[in-house]
């Protein structure tokens, strides 16, 4: 039997335990599965806030987490120190960096140092213009991979330079919920932030209220914008109607979805929209904008303001699903995509 490559992995973020599912859940369904085929060793650099090795589903994690003054100076010798003990150990034979940041500029200084071939893999928003590693790095001597086509076209207008390879991310047979009543109308999933735009979707409930009296949603999340949500839910006369959970598990808000007919998903931008494939694989129907994965179609429907997405919430309460959603994002398509990848670069 062929020896296992070694991998490392180069990331912003990671969990700090098995039992924090709310850390980049993409990321961590991915590495778990990947490590079926290879050897994993992670680097993390800014969380957890911590600079002591562990192990994460006995994948050893090396956090590099630091503050103060020095703060940049100290993660990127650390992250140098982490590598060369680690190459030492057990040479690595692929440095696969998440995200176009201080990942991905550490990633490629390790590969001219001891010649590992090199990956970034774009995640969230490090396609967009006002991110200052796109003329750090030059992307013409970078492997990179994207996540949809509407990421690869935002790069596109921003850099002139088109991407080869679209490998989206994808969600594991375990996070597909037992059948349950769908006993919640409408759910919304995300951080409260500005871009998320969850003021659209209390206006959308607003609307639709008009003609569904009593409708039921919730809004899953946290962040900087839940006091004026809130407020503004308040003030439209919808606190029976919305329910903020704040931050829950990943695990409940997999259950949450699962019992939920439609997905409103306001947000003004996805690289992918983990949140999509969490949708279809339960048989949840989704409405958004054109933004990450999304598609018109039977179980999607596209809009771009509440007017618009409150036609679309009544028509799907009003026409229940029949045929069973097929969700094509699973996680064993991404890892046998990326395998592929992986080895047009190993040496």
């Amino acid at each position: 039997m062929n020896k296992k490559k070694h991998i490392l992995i180069i990331t912003s973020g990671f969990a700090k335990d098995e039992a924090d599912s709310t850390c980049i859940p993409a990321l961590q369904i991915f590495v778990k599965e990947l490590s079926n085929y290879f050897n994993i060793s992670i680097i993390t650099l800014h969380f957890p806030f911590s600079k002591t090795p562990y192990h994460w589903n006995s994948l050893p994690v090396f956090p590099c987490h630091a503050k103060g003054f020095f703060k940049r100076f100290l993660i990127f010798s650390r992250a140098y120190f982490r590598f060369f003990k680690i190459h030492q150990k057990t040479p690595v034979d692929l440095i696969h960096s998440f995200w176009l940041a201080d990942t991905a500029w550490i990633g490629q200084r390790l590969s001219r140092r001891k010649n590992v071939p090199h990956l970034v893999s774009f995640m969230g928003q490090d396609a967009k213009k006002e991110n200052k590693y796109l003329k750090r790095l030059n992307l013409n001597n970078l492997n990179f991979i994207t996540q949809s086509a509407f990421q690869t076209e935002v790069l596109h207008q921003n850099t002139g330079i088109q991407s080869q390879t679209i490998i989206p991310f994808g969600v594991a047979e375990e996070d597909t919920m037992p059948s349950v009543k769908k006993d919640i109308d409408v759910i919304g999933v995300g951080n409260l932030t500005e871009l998320k735009d969850f003021h659209t979707f209390i206006k959308t409930i607003q609307k639709t209220q008009i003609y569904k009296k009593n409708i039921r949603a919730y809004i899953v999340g946290d962040g900087p914008e839940r006091e004026k949500l809130e407020a503004q839910s308040k003030a439209a006369g919808l606190e029976h109607h919305i329910h903020f959970t704040g931050k829950i598990s990943r695990q409940k808000t997999l259950e949450l979805i699962a019992r939920s007919q439609v997905l409103l998903h306001p947000s003004t931008y996805e690289s992918f929209g983990m949140i999509f494939p969490e949708a279809l694989a339960n048989q949840t129907r989704i409405i958004s904008r054109k933004v990450g994965v999304a598609e018109e179609g039977t179980h999607w429907k596209i809009g771009n303001n509440a007017e618009e997405f409150s036609k679309a919430v009544l028509h799907f309460l009003n026409n229940p699903t029949i045929e069973k959603i097929q969700n094509p994002y699973t996680i064993r398509k991404t890892v046998e995509q990326y395998i592929k990848y992986y080895k047009t670069l190993f040496l």
